[in-house]
């Protein structure tokens, strides 16, 4: 029987490191650094599993990309299975070992999570909760295909969300216009959320917001916790925490310093990225981008940035 894994996903920049910061460590949860094992819906395919692990495997999983005024932007990237070193999967016979055992899904993610626990010398059954931001493509099969697993949506205001990715945009692809980085921002947001969103009438789903999470961190985890069937903690618990996969991981645990960031995961939490976009944007820009929509070849739906922020209660 596979063993039990939980899912936090949302675009990113939207806090899933910190939330699994909080997480990790606490009753039977452990987390780890950004896998990049869950977000190719190819792979929730039984009949065509192992198929689709090779392509995965063999970095040819299905990705989708849009263009904005020349930059071109990942919405569904096609990297798989990053830090392999953490699971324990990094020596030279690893491959051949995720080949040898991916008849299944079940038995794919069994065989990673036992290396986790050798690696990472957990010696009591644990639950893992995995996260990667990019989980919310994936998340309603994921769901589908685990019925008694769980997916924690974080979403954050997609105007702080763009300020925050426009910026590392910037620093890791210079040479763009400023607007060109908001747009960019815009449209991954816009669809990360659209398709997390399709999990939402599933019994597994829970959206929890970036705002609560560091305004009331106590009520919120608590909430997260009971839709994980684990038993509330306390303030003092989530003062004293430390995560036990950010120890042996280090910066690796959020994929390096965010030079975007206000503050590092284990830092005190801080409320100062809450509406940052109203103090450090320009409230025409903003206007302009609310009207910002695209489409993406193969896809009939037209992405509109004002309309998912309305429909998530952030206008």
């Amino acid at each position: 029987m596979s063993q039990p894994i939980h899912l936090i996903g949302g675009c990113g920049s939207s806090g899933t490191t910190l939330l699994a910061y909080l997480l990790d460590g606490m009753h039977d949860l452990r987390s780890g650094p950004e896998s990049g094992l869950f977000h190719h819906r190819i792979l929730y395919n039984a009949q065509s599993f192992p198929t689709a692990l090779q392509n995965c495997l063999e970095d040819r999983a299905p990705t989708r990309n849009i263009v904005v005024n020349r930059l071109q932007v990942p919405l569904v990237p096609r990297v798989f299975f990053m830090d392999r070193e953490f699971y324990g999967l990094a020596n030279p016979d690893s491959e051949q070992e995720l080949r040898s055992n991916g008849l299944e899904l079940g038995t794919f993610l069994d065989f990673i999570q036992h290396r986790m626990a050798v690696t990472q010398s957990i010696q009591e059954p644990f639950t893992w909760i995995d996260q990667t931001p990019k989980n919310c493509i994936a998340a309603r099969e994921f769901l589908m295909s685990r019925p008694q697993a769980c997916f924690i949506h974080l979403i954050r205001d997609g105007r702080d969300v763009m300020l925050s990715l426009a910026r590392r945009w910037a620093r890791e692809a210079p040479g763009h216009p400023a607007g060109t980085y908001l747009g960019a921002a815009a449209a991954r947001w816009t669809y990360d959320v659209t398709q997390a969103k399709r999990a939402a009438s599933l019994p597994g789903y829970l959206e929890i917001r970036y705002e609560d999470l560091v305004q009331s961190p106590l009520t919120t985890l608590n909430r997260i916790l009971d839709h994980l069937g684990r038993p509330p903690t306390t303030k003092e618990a989530i003062e004293l925490h430390k995560s036990p996969s950010a120890a042996a991981a280090g910066e690796r645990f959020h994929g390096g310093r965010k030079q975007s960031w206000g503050a590092q995961p284990g830092q005190a939490i801080q409320t100062t990225g809450v509406g940052r976009w109203r103090r450090e944007m320009n409230p025409a820009i903003v206007d302009k981008l609310i009207d910002f929509q695209f489409t993406i070849p193969g896809d009939e739906r037209a992405y509109h940035f004002g309309q998912v922020l309305e429909s998530t209660h952030y206008d």
